[in-house]
């Protein structure tokens, strides 16, 4: 299964890899900056499961996803340019236009923004989607699933002693600053800061398995020297 929309910084091209290295036995599974969820959709259900983001839309379309075993029935098809900026000012009456605006403004955005119209994005509908013809898939993978819209400190410190406990961490981050790691495009308001030395040290004191994504930068690499770290060369895009 792919991750639910194409996001900046999501994982859909090195899941594969990165889920090859998880250790072979947890029977927990924390993934405090899901995203999209391409690793965690990649990877096999494990008894316990808890799956958490900072941003409140995007953790919307997860419980949504829970909730209905089948897509909503949606007014929308395609998107001009117009349109986009209607659904990004309208107030949703119900939690179904609530759902159709944010798709709306993942699918047809640069990076899955939601600020800014990708006009390549104009013919793709949200009906043709993998996300809408996979819908009963992801349905069913997501049972049992706890779901949270909380900082990431308080997702993972219940876990941090639990040798059976997988805590895998993808935060937002910037190359150009070592100390605070921010969201992607310096965009702040889901996150706000997440301090590089306070995620370091919190990894420290962990009884658990964990495995962190992040840049190659020799500065990073210097903070994390201690831990197992491996580099691998990955493919970008900055398609739509």
């Amino acid at each position: 299964m792919k991750g639910l929309f194409s996001i900046q910084g999501g994982k859909s091209f090195q899941r594969k890899k990165i889920v090859d290295n998880f250790p072979k036995e947890y029977s927990v599974y924390v993934e405090p900056f899901v995203g999209a969820g391409s690793v965690f959709f990649e990877k096999p259900k494990t008894p316990n499961e808890i799956i958490n983001d900072k941003d409140a839309d995007t953790i919307f379309v997860y419980r949504m996803l829970q909730k209905y075993p089948s897509p909503p029935k949606f007014t929308v098809s395609t998107t001009t340019k117009e349109e986009f900026l209607k659904y990004k000012k309208m107030t949703p009456k119900n939690e179904v236009e609530k759902l159709e605006k944010i798709l709306v403004l993942f699918f047809h955005s640069w990076r899955g923004s939601r600020e800014s119209y990708a006009p390549s994005r104009a013919s793709m509908s949200i009906k043709d989607s993998y996300l809408f013809n996979h819908w009963n898939e992801y349905h069913n993978r997501l049972k049992g699933v706890k779901i949270y819209n909380k900082d990431w400190k308080e997702v993972v410190s219940p876990y941090l002693n639990n040798a059976n406990a997988l805590i895998y961490l993808d935060p937002p981050y910037e190359t150009e600053d070592y100390d605070n790691v921010t969201k992607a495009a310096n965009r702040t308001s889901y996150y706000g800061v997440i301090n590089l030395n306070s995620l370091i040290l919190t990894l420290q004191k962990a009884k658990c398995k964990f495995m962190l994504s992040f840049s190659n930068h020799p500065e990073l690499k210097k903070r994390l020297k201690e831990f197992n770290v491996k580099s691998y060369k990955t493919q970008k895009t900055i398609k739509n």
